[in-house]
């Protein structure tokens, strides 16, 4: 039987993601920041859990999957000047992706934790809110 008393809304990053903030010099910080606005609604919501928030003071746009409210996941980063927007077959693929998410049970988190896929950022500061 699950636990479904315990479900907290936890925070991560995928390896493509951290590589790229790494190089755009974005720490983690600044990304739980930046999603404690985007889970009160300051992001762009661009529909099927696919989200848009701006980064280090505007210069980038990062992409966050989120469908169900469990799992937050910056999956994708750009900079401002080299794209404006993503299109439409990268907003099907993300959706796509943010779907995934939402099925993905804590077990198969914890593997993607274990294979590095994923990082979890945030936990100490989302307990606080």
């Amino acid at each position: 039987m699950a636990n479904h008393a315990k479900h907290a809304e936890r925070v991560f990053k995928t390896v493509w993601f951290s590589k790229a903030a790494s190089k755009a010099h974005i720490a983690d910080d600044e990304l739980c920041t930046a999603i404690r606005q985007v889970m009160l609604g300051q992001a762009d919501d661009l529909g099927g859990g696919v989200f848009k928030k701006r980064l280090s003071k505007n210069q980038y746009r990062s992409i966050i999957v989120a469908k169900g409210g469990r799992y937050w996941v910056y999956a994708y980063l750009f900079a401002k000047q080299d794209q404006a927007n993503i299109n439409e077959g990268e907003l099907r693929d993300l959706r796509a992706f943010a779907e995934v998410f939402s099925k993905k049970s804590d077990i198969e988190i914890t593997t993607d934790l274990k294979f590095k896929e994923l990082t979890e950022i945030c936990h100490d500061e989302l307990q606080k809110v």
